[in-house]
């Protein structure tokens, strides 16, 4: 009877510490993909280099020679930017807490995707105000960057 009871008591200690040792559904971190994607446009704190920009569908990267982008956490600085399409610096959040979108301070919708070093921005400028030389800039961007 003894050994009985011996071995009922192995059991139920075992059991314990396996019961014990399980991890509880839930108790890991839950990925955030706005934080996720906002580390990624950081990009550890290196510009992003114009590869090739597009307006309305025609190449027009010799316009943009030389430009870069450098994101901070909701602002950005650029250098050798086209003032209509990009302010030389400013502010931006993510609209509606869409990962792939963001929201520039002069109320640009940039739809945003990143993948291997790459990154793709797509907006549309339309500054109906502006006259002559500058409502030749109006239109549908794509600028295509990669990690200096």
């Amino acid at each position: 009877m003894k050994n009985i009871k011996d071995i009922f008591s192995i059991v139920l200690i075992i059991s314990f510490v396996t019961y014990s040792s399980c991890k509880k559904k839930g108790t890991d971190p839950q990925p955030d993909p706005l934080a996720d994607r906002l580390e990624e446009l950081i990009n550890n704190g290196s510009s992003w280099e114009v590869s090739e920009v597009t307006k309305d569908g025609y190449d027009v990267t010799d316009q943009f020679n030389g430009f870069t982008l450098t994101i901070g956490e909701f602002t950005y600085t650029t250098t050798n930017a086209l003032e209509s399409a990009w302010s030389s610096s400013g502010t931006w959040s993510f609209l509606n807490n869409d990962a792939s979108t963001i929201l520039r301070d002069d109320d640009t919708i940039i739809d945003v995707g990143i993948s291997g070093g790459q990154l793709t921005l797509t907006f549309s400028v339309d500054d109906l105000s502006s006259g002559g030389r500058l409502r030749g800039i109006n239109g549908d961007y794509q600028f295509v960057m990669l990690s200096q």
